[in-house]
């Protein structure tokens, strides 16, 4: 159970790195690429964990920033090719944990707050959403070099990591979690949420 219990206090920043292997250049490493990556790794998880009293939104934020440096850090790419596979990584995450936390609501608004049933719903919602991502997405961009010829990319990515803590964040907050009507209005917002991730 320590085990599970510190999975799940860090689900977002893990989530966050195992959808990033979906989009990363795996063919592009940097020089001294596996301490590159266990330094990095180990940064992302130690600072996210020492900031954790940051209000939440602000915690994506870091999440994404820290994300960013990694990739950055550790594959030979370009700034801009670095935030279009660290967004497309937070979207991945964000699909797979709305999934996972629908029904994981409506098991606690039951009665159901069973932790190992939180981590299973977790981990099965991830990789499912990561295999299908890959299969219906990412194994194309493998066959070929992702390249960008304008800054629309950039914007749109900038635009869906802005909108997507607001919905997460702000909206989720704004919910009366004593309404008869709440189950009905997470899930209504949840499923947006995901609609909204696909759509970008």
């Amino acid at each position: 159970m320590p085990v599970i219990n510190w999975i799940l206090s860090q689900q977002v920043q893990l989530g966050m790195i195992l959808c990033a292997c979906l989009f990363v250049p795996w063919g592009q490493r940097r020089s001294c690429f596996v301490p590159r990556l266990a330094a990095g790794v180990w940064v992302f998880l130690a600072l996210t964990d020492t900031l954790a009293f940051l209000p939440l939104w602000a915690r994506l934020l870091l999440y994404t920033t820290l994300l960013f440096g990694l990739i950055w850090f550790s594959f030979d790419c370009s700034p801009l090719h670095a935030l279009f596979y660290t967004t497309c990584a937070y979207a991945v995450q964000h699909i797979a944990s709305k999934l996972a936390y629908m029904p994981i609501i409506w098991l606690i608004q039951h009665g159901r707050t069973d932790r190992l049933d939180t981590f299973v719903i977790l981990l099965f919602s991830n990789l499912v959403v990561c295999l299908v991502i890959y299969l219906l997405f990412t194994l194309r961009i493998r066959r070929g070099r992702l390249l960008f010829d304008n800054v629309k990319t950039v914007l749109y990515s900038g635009f869906f990591l802005i909108a997507a803590v607001y919905l997460s964040v702000v909206l989720e907050d704004v919910l009366d979690s004593s309404a008869e009507s709440y189950l009905t209005a997470y899930l209504a917002l949840n499923a947006f949420c995901i609609l909204f991730a696909i759509t970008i």
